[in-house]
Protein backbone atom coordinates (compact mmCIF):
# COMPACT_ATOMS: atom_id res chain seq x y z
CA UNK A 1 0.00 0.00 0.00
CA UNK A 2 1.21 3.57 -0.74
CA UNK A 3 1.65 6.40 1.80
CA UNK A 4 -0.70 9.35 0.46
CA UNK A 5 -0.63 12.68 0.86
CA UNK A 6 -4.16 14.27 1.27
CA UNK A 7 -5.36 18.18 1.41
CA UNK A 8 -8.48 19.50 2.24
CA UNK A 9 -10.53 17.55 4.62
CA UNK A 10 -14.38 18.99 4.00
CA UNK A 11 -17.33 17.17 3.87
CA UNK A 12 -16.27 15.60 0.63
CA UNK A 13 -12.35 15.30 1.62
CA UNK A 14 -12.48 13.86 5.32
CA UNK A 15 -14.57 10.29 4.23
CA UNK A 16 -12.43 10.23 1.13
CA UNK A 17 -9.41 9.81 3.53
CA UNK A 18 -10.89 7.64 5.84
CA UNK A 19 -11.29 5.29 3.20
CA UNK A 20 -8.06 5.47 2.08
CA UNK A 21 -7.18 4.06 5.56
CA UNK A 22 -9.80 1.78 5.71
CA UNK A 23 -8.36 0.40 2.52
CA UNK A 24 -4.23 -0.17 4.16
CA UNK A 25 -3.34 2.89 2.65
CA UNK A 26 -0.89 5.37 4.93
CA UNK A 27 -2.17 9.09 4.79
CA UNK A 28 -0.89 12.27 5.65
CA UNK A 29 -3.02 15.02 5.79
CA UNK A 30 -3.90 18.63 6.43
CA UNK A 31 -6.66 20.99 6.20
CA UNK A 32 -6.66 24.80 7.18
CA UNK A 33 -9.48 24.25 10.26
CA UNK A 34 -7.95 22.42 13.06
CA UNK A 35 -10.92 20.71 13.69
CA UNK A 36 -11.01 19.15 10.49
CA UNK A 37 -7.52 18.08 10.92
CA UNK A 38 -7.97 16.36 14.33
CA UNK A 39 -10.91 14.02 13.00
CA UNK A 40 -8.60 12.88 10.52
CA UNK A 41 -5.95 12.03 12.73
CA UNK A 42 -8.39 10.50 14.99
CA UNK A 43 -9.38 8.15 11.87
CA UNK A 44 -5.72 6.82 11.54
CA UNK A 45 -3.61 9.89 9.49
CA UNK A 46 -0.67 11.45 10.24
CA UNK A 47 -1.05 15.16 10.49
CA UNK A 48 0.89 17.61 8.93
CA UNK A 49 1.84 21.63 10.07
CA UNK A 50 1.31 22.90 6.54
CA UNK A 51 0.18 22.18 2.80
CA UNK A 52 3.82 21.44 1.94
CA UNK A 53 4.44 18.98 4.90
CA UNK A 54 2.17 16.80 3.37
CA UNK A 55 3.96 16.37 0.25
CA UNK A 56 7.19 14.90 1.89
CA UNK A 57 8.06 11.08 1.21
CA UNK A 58 4.20 10.02 -0.14
CA UNK A 59 3.63 8.98 -3.81
CA UNK A 60 0.33 10.95 -4.00
CA UNK A 61 -1.07 13.64 -2.86
CA UNK A 62 -4.76 14.35 -3.48
CA UNK A 63 -6.50 17.82 -3.16
CA UNK A 64 -9.93 18.39 -2.29
CA UNK A 65 -11.09 21.96 -2.07
CA UNK A 66 -13.49 24.08 -2.98
CA UNK A 67 -13.30 26.12 -5.71
CA UNK A 68 -10.40 26.78 -7.92
CA UNK A 69 -8.19 29.84 -6.27
CA UNK A 70 -7.71 27.41 -3.63
CA UNK A 71 -6.73 24.45 -5.50
CA UNK A 72 -4.04 27.11 -7.20
CA UNK A 73 -3.15 28.61 -3.98
CA UNK A 74 -1.90 24.75 -2.75
CA UNK A 75 -0.30 24.12 -6.65
CA UNK A 76 1.33 28.04 -6.83
CA UNK A 77 2.09 29.30 -3.14
CA UNK A 78 2.18 26.50 -0.66
CA UNK A 79 5.59 24.60 -1.83
CA UNK A 80 3.90 21.65 -2.11
CA UNK A 81 4.95 21.26 -5.69
CA UNK A 82 8.61 21.73 -3.96
CA UNK A 83 8.69 19.55 -1.47
CA UNK A 84 7.56 16.41 -3.59
CA UNK A 85 9.79 13.98 -4.74
CA UNK A 86 10.22 13.89 -8.36
CA UNK A 87 7.06 12.12 -10.41
CA UNK A 88 4.93 12.48 -7.59
CA UNK A 89 1.56 11.74 -8.82
CA UNK A 90 -0.68 14.94 -8.03
CA UNK A 91 -5.02 14.28 -8.02
CA UNK A 92 -7.34 17.01 -7.70
CA UNK A 93 -10.59 16.04 -6.87
CA UNK A 94 -12.16 19.45 -6.66
CA UNK A 95 -14.80 20.63 -8.86
CA UNK A 96 -12.96 23.78 -10.81
CA UNK A 97 -13.15 25.63 -13.86
CA UNK A 98 -11.37 23.80 -16.61
CA UNK A 99 -8.86 27.04 -16.90
CA UNK A 100 -7.79 26.60 -13.11
CA UNK A 101 -7.41 23.00 -14.39
CA UNK A 102 -5.44 23.25 -16.61
CA UNK A 103 -3.27 25.46 -15.19
CA UNK A 104 -2.75 22.91 -12.31
CA UNK A 105 -1.81 20.29 -15.02
CA UNK A 106 0.93 22.86 -16.62
CA UNK A 107 2.33 23.55 -12.25
CA UNK A 108 2.87 20.20 -12.11
CA UNK A 109 4.44 19.15 -15.18
CA UNK A 110 6.76 22.08 -14.82
CA UNK A 111 7.86 20.23 -11.55
CA UNK A 112 8.07 16.99 -12.60
CA UNK A 113 4.94 15.79 -11.51
CA UNK A 114 2.35 13.52 -13.72
CA UNK A 115 -1.37 15.13 -12.47
CA UNK A 116 -4.89 14.25 -13.03
CA UNK A 117 -8.30 16.30 -12.62
CA UNK A 118 -10.57 13.62 -10.79
CA UNK A 119 -13.67 15.37 -10.09
CA UNK A 120 -16.30 13.79 -7.97
CA UNK A 121 -20.21 12.50 -8.37
CA UNK A 122 -22.05 10.40 -5.78
CA UNK A 123 -22.42 13.15 -2.85
CA UNK A 124 -21.62 12.91 1.14
CA UNK A 125 -22.92 9.62 0.71
CA UNK A 126 -21.04 8.04 -1.63
CA UNK A 127 -17.88 9.54 -0.46
CA UNK A 128 -18.44 7.82 3.15
CA UNK A 129 -19.67 4.72 1.41
CA UNK A 130 -16.94 4.92 -1.36
CA UNK A 131 -19.56 4.56 -4.02
CA UNK A 132 -17.79 7.58 -5.86
CA UNK A 133 -17.75 8.11 -9.40
CA UNK A 134 -14.91 9.72 -10.85
CA UNK A 135 -14.47 11.81 -13.78
CA UNK A 136 -10.93 12.22 -14.96
CA UNK A 137 -8.64 13.79 -16.85
CA UNK A 138 -5.22 13.61 -18.00
CA UNK A 139 -2.46 11.09 -19.59
CA UNK A 140 -3.04 7.74 -19.33
CA UNK A 141 0.00 6.77 -17.74
CA UNK A 142 -0.98 9.12 -15.15
CA UNK A 143 -4.80 7.75 -14.93
CA UNK A 144 -3.22 3.90 -14.33
CA UNK A 145 -0.76 5.12 -11.76
CA UNK A 146 -3.70 6.77 -10.04
CA UNK A 147 -6.24 4.30 -9.86
CA UNK A 148 -5.03 2.16 -6.72
CA UNK A 149 -6.12 5.32 -4.71
CA UNK A 150 -8.84 6.47 -6.66
CA UNK A 151 -10.08 2.69 -6.32
CA UNK A 152 -9.97 3.20 -2.03
CA UNK A 153 -12.51 5.82 -2.35
CA UNK A 154 -15.25 5.41 -5.54
CA UNK A 155 -16.79 2.70 -7.29
CA UNK A 156 -16.33 4.22 -11.17
CA UNK A 157 -13.82 5.81 -13.12
CA UNK A 158 -13.65 7.11 -16.46
CA UNK A 159 -10.57 8.24 -18.14
CA UNK A 160 -12.66 11.44 -20.04
CA UNK A 161 -9.61 12.56 -22.02
CA UNK A 162 -6.94 14.90 -21.67
CA UNK A 163 -5.73 17.73 -18.87
CA UNK A 164 -9.05 19.34 -18.08
CA UNK A 165 -11.62 16.67 -19.52
CA UNK A 166 -12.43 15.16 -16.20
CA UNK A 167 -13.77 19.45 -14.71
CA UNK A 168 -15.63 19.24 -18.67
CA UNK A 169 -17.88 15.99 -17.81
CA UNK A 170 -18.21 16.93 -14.08
CA UNK A 171 -19.84 20.94 -14.80
CA UNK A 172 -22.19 19.08 -17.38
CA UNK A 173 -23.23 16.78 -14.91
CA UNK A 174 -23.58 19.04 -12.13
CA UNK A 175 -25.87 21.42 -14.62
CA UNK A 176 -28.31 18.64 -15.82
CA UNK A 177 -28.71 17.12 -11.42
CA UNK A 178 -29.27 20.66 -11.06
CA UNK A 179 -31.98 21.11 -13.71
CA UNK A 180 -33.49 17.47 -12.50
CA UNK A 181 -33.21 18.67 -8.65
CA UNK A 182 -34.94 21.74 -9.46
CA UNK A 183 -37.36 19.84 -11.60
CA UNK A 184 -38.00 17.69 -9.17
CA UNK A 185 -38.84 19.40 -6.02
CA UNK A 186 -41.25 21.13 -8.08
CA UNK A 187 -42.95 18.57 -9.36
CA UNK A 188 -44.00 17.54 -5.55
CA UNK A 189 -45.09 20.23 -4.10
CA UNK A 190 -47.86 20.62 -7.19
CA UNK A 191 -48.91 17.23 -6.37
CA UNK A 192 -49.21 17.51 -3.21
CA UNK A 193 -51.20 21.31 -3.74
CA UNK A 194 -53.58 19.07 -6.18
CA UNK A 195 -54.18 15.86 -3.44
CA UNK A 196 -51.50 13.85 -4.67
CA UNK A 197 -49.45 11.75 -2.22
CA UNK A 198 -45.65 12.13 -2.60
CA UNK A 199 -45.57 8.27 -2.00
CA UNK A 200 -47.99 7.93 -4.92
CA UNK A 201 -45.89 10.25 -7.52
CA UNK A 202 -42.86 8.77 -6.02
CA UNK A 203 -43.73 5.10 -6.91
CA UNK A 204 -44.95 6.40 -10.55
CA UNK A 205 -42.22 8.85 -11.74
CA UNK A 206 -39.14 6.48 -10.33
CA UNK A 207 -40.11 3.49 -12.93
CA UNK A 208 -41.45 6.04 -15.57
CA UNK A 209 -39.52 8.46 -17.88
CA UNK A 210 -39.56 11.46 -15.42
CA UNK A 211 -36.94 9.09 -13.38
CA UNK A 212 -33.46 10.47 -12.49
CA UNK A 213 -30.62 10.53 -9.93
CA UNK A 214 -31.99 13.21 -8.32
CA UNK A 215 -35.51 11.83 -7.73
CA UNK A 216 -34.11 8.04 -6.43
CA UNK A 217 -31.28 9.85 -4.20
CA UNK A 218 -32.25 13.65 -3.13
CA UNK A 219 -36.23 13.53 -3.64
CA UNK A 220 -37.43 16.30 -1.15
CA UNK A 221 -39.49 14.18 1.11
CA UNK A 222 -39.02 12.29 3.84
CA UNK A 223 -40.06 8.78 4.12
CA UNK A 224 -39.26 7.72 0.58
CA UNK A 225 -35.41 7.61 0.25
CA UNK A 226 -32.86 7.35 2.60
CA UNK A 227 -30.16 8.79 1.04
CA UNK A 228 -32.50 12.37 0.98
CA UNK A 229 -31.25 15.30 3.22
CA UNK A 230 -35.29 15.23 3.87
CA UNK A 231 -34.70 12.36 5.90
CA UNK A 232 -31.65 14.29 8.15
CA UNK A 233 -34.28 17.26 8.55
CA UNK A 234 -32.55 19.08 5.45
CA UNK A 235 -29.39 19.17 7.59
CA UNK A 236 -26.74 21.15 5.24
CA UNK A 237 -24.52 18.87 3.36
CA UNK A 238 -23.62 19.71 0.11
CA UNK A 239 -24.34 23.28 -0.05
CA UNK A 240 -26.81 25.69 -2.48
CA UNK A 241 -23.45 27.92 -2.75
CA UNK A 242 -21.77 25.16 -3.89
CA UNK A 243 -23.66 24.17 -6.38
CA UNK A 244 -24.02 27.35 -7.82
CA UNK A 245 -20.55 27.86 -7.87
CA UNK A 246 -20.28 24.86 -10.14
CA UNK A 247 -23.22 26.38 -12.31
CA UNK A 248 -21.21 29.24 -12.71
CA UNK A 249 -18.47 27.47 -14.18
CA UNK A 250 -20.59 25.91 -17.02
CA UNK A 251 -22.84 29.21 -17.61
CA UNK A 252 -19.27 30.73 -17.73
CA UNK A 253 -17.56 28.11 -20.26
CA UNK A 254 -20.95 27.93 -22.17
CA UNK A 255 -20.54 31.95 -22.76
CA UNK A 256 -17.01 31.40 -23.72
CA UNK A 257 -18.03 29.05 -26.38
CA UNK A 258 -20.56 30.62 -27.57
CA UNK A 259 -23.05 28.07 -26.40
CA UNK A 260 -26.52 29.30 -25.86
CA UNK A 261 -27.75 27.21 -22.31
CA UNK A 262 -31.03 29.21 -21.35
CA UNK A 263 -32.40 26.00 -19.41
CA UNK A 264 -28.99 26.26 -17.38
CA UNK A 265 -29.40 29.96 -17.15
CA UNK A 266 -32.58 30.07 -15.74
CA UNK A 267 -31.37 27.45 -13.25
CA UNK A 268 -28.32 29.22 -12.15
CA UNK A 269 -30.91 32.48 -11.17
CA UNK A 270 -33.15 30.20 -9.42
CA UNK A 271 -30.14 28.61 -7.63
CA UNK A 272 -28.18 32.24 -7.07
CA UNK A 273 -31.56 33.49 -5.78
CA UNK A 274 -31.96 30.73 -3.02
CA UNK A 275 -28.30 30.63 -1.62
CA UNK A 276 -28.66 34.61 -1.31
CA UNK A 277 -32.25 34.67 0.04
CA UNK A 278 -32.37 38.22 -1.29
CA UNK A 279 -33.88 39.44 -4.52
CA UNK A 280 -31.92 42.41 -4.82
CA UNK A 281 -28.84 39.83 -5.77
CA UNK A 282 -30.24 37.97 -7.96
CA UNK A 283 -28.54 36.84 -11.03
CA UNK A 284 -29.75 36.21 -14.01
CA UNK A 285 -26.73 34.50 -16.76
CA UNK A 286 -28.56 34.39 -20.15
CA UNK A 287 -26.82 32.15 -22.85
CA UNK A 288 -29.03 33.63 -25.93
CA UNK A 289 -29.12 31.67 -29.02
CA UNK A 290 -32.93 33.32 -29.45
CA UNK A 291 -35.31 34.92 -28.07
CA UNK A 292 -35.53 34.48 -24.35
CA UNK A 293 -36.89 35.41 -20.97
CA UNK A 294 -35.43 35.72 -17.48
CA UNK A 295 -38.47 36.02 -14.71
CA UNK A 296 -37.41 37.45 -11.39
CA UNK A 297 -39.51 35.96 -8.43
CA UNK A 298 -41.91 38.63 -6.95
CA UNK A 299 -40.98 41.25 -4.85
CA UNK A 300 -37.82 42.30 -7.08
CA UNK A 301 -39.12 45.52 -7.92
CA UNK A 302 -36.17 47.42 -5.78
CA UNK A 303 -33.52 44.81 -7.24
CA UNK A 304 -34.22 46.49 -10.52
CA UNK A 305 -34.41 49.99 -9.61
CA UNK A 306 -31.17 51.36 -10.96
CA UNK A 307 -28.91 49.99 -13.38
CA UNK A 308 -28.12 47.47 -14.58
CA UNK A 309 -24.48 46.06 -16.09
CA UNK A 310 -24.75 43.73 -19.25
CA UNK A 311 -22.01 42.11 -20.72
CA UNK A 312 -22.84 42.31 -24.77
CA UNK A 313 -21.14 40.03 -26.92
CA UNK A 314 -22.89 40.51 -30.07
CA UNK A 315 -22.22 43.62 -32.76
CA UNK A 316 -25.84 44.19 -33.49
CA UNK A 317 -28.44 46.09 -30.93
CA UNK A 318 -30.12 44.13 -28.18
CA UNK A 319 -33.33 44.83 -28.14
CA UNK A 320 -35.10 44.26 -24.38
CA UNK A 321 -38.67 44.88 -23.04
CA UNK A 322 -38.64 45.30 -19.25
CA UNK A 323 -42.33 43.81 -18.14
CA UNK A 324 -44.55 43.87 -14.67
CA UNK A 325 -47.14 41.54 -14.48
CA UNK A 326 -50.06 41.40 -11.21
CA UNK A 327 -53.20 40.37 -11.21
CA UNK A 328 -54.46 43.46 -11.83
CA UNK A 329 -51.95 44.88 -14.17
CA UNK A 330 -49.38 44.51 -16.59
CA UNK A 331 -46.66 47.59 -17.56
CA UNK A 332 -43.81 47.24 -19.69
CA UNK A 333 -40.87 49.47 -21.44
CA UNK A 334 -38.92 48.58 -23.88
CA UNK A 335 -35.63 50.00 -24.83
CA UNK A 336 -32.28 49.10 -26.73
CA UNK A 337 -28.88 48.47 -26.32
CA UNK A 338 -26.63 49.85 -28.69
CA UNK A 339 -24.31 48.78 -31.29
CA UNK A 340 -20.87 47.99 -30.06
CA UNK A 341 -17.84 47.91 -31.71
CA UNK A 342 -16.31 44.67 -32.09
CA UNK A 343 -13.20 45.84 -29.63
CA UNK A 344 -15.70 46.06 -26.97
CA UNK A 345 -18.02 43.01 -27.15
CA UNK A 346 -17.23 41.43 -23.60
CA UNK A 347 -17.14 44.98 -22.02
CA UNK A 348 -19.55 45.57 -19.57
CA UNK A 349 -22.54 48.75 -20.19
CA UNK A 350 -24.48 50.15 -18.03
CA UNK A 351 -28.07 51.21 -18.82
CA UNK A 352 -31.22 52.64 -16.86
CA UNK A 353 -34.00 49.96 -16.16
CA UNK A 354 -36.52 51.65 -14.01
CA UNK A 355 -38.61 49.78 -11.79
CA UNK A 356 -42.51 49.83 -11.71
CA UNK A 357 -44.89 49.89 -8.71
CA UNK A 358 -46.02 46.43 -8.54
CA UNK A 359 -43.68 45.22 -5.34
CA UNK A 360 -46.10 42.06 -5.39
CA UNK A 361 -45.42 41.05 -9.02
CA UNK A 362 -43.28 39.37 -11.37
CA UNK A 363 -41.02 40.70 -13.52
CA UNK A 364 -39.45 39.55 -16.38
CA UNK A 365 -36.82 41.00 -18.79
CA UNK A 366 -37.18 39.85 -22.40
CA UNK A 367 -34.80 40.18 -25.04
CA UNK A 368 -36.75 40.58 -29.02
CA UNK A 369 -33.40 40.18 -30.74
CA UNK A 370 -30.87 37.27 -30.73
CA UNK A 371 -27.96 38.03 -28.94
CA UNK A 372 -24.74 35.42 -28.54
CA UNK A 373 -24.69 36.20 -24.92
CA UNK A 374 -24.93 38.22 -21.73
CA UNK A 375 -24.34 38.67 -18.54
CA UNK A 376 -27.49 40.43 -16.30
CA UNK A 377 -26.71 41.65 -12.28
CA UNK A 378 -29.54 43.71 -11.01
CA UNK A 379 -27.65 46.40 -8.86
CA UNK A 380 -27.62 45.72 -5.46
CA UNK A 381 -29.63 48.38 -3.28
Amino acid sequence: MATIGFIGLGRMGLPMARNLLKAGHAVRAFDVIAGALDAAVGAGAVGAPSAADVADDVETVVTMLPAGRDTLDVYERSGVLGRARKGTLFIDCSTIDVASAKRTHALAAEAGMPSLDAPVSGGIAGAEAATLTFMVGGEASAYEAGLSALEAMGARFVHCGEAGAGQIAKMCNQMMVAINMAGVAEAFVLAQKLGLSPKALFDVVSTSSGGSWALSHYVPVPGLVATSAAERGFKPGFTTNLMLKDLKIFQEAAREAGTATPVGAVTTALYNHRAHSRPSETLALLSLGSFQSIAFPAGTRRALRGFVRCEMRHQAPAVARLSCQTRQTRRSKRFTLPTRPKAAWGRPISFRASAFPCACGSTSLSFLKPIRSATMRPSAM
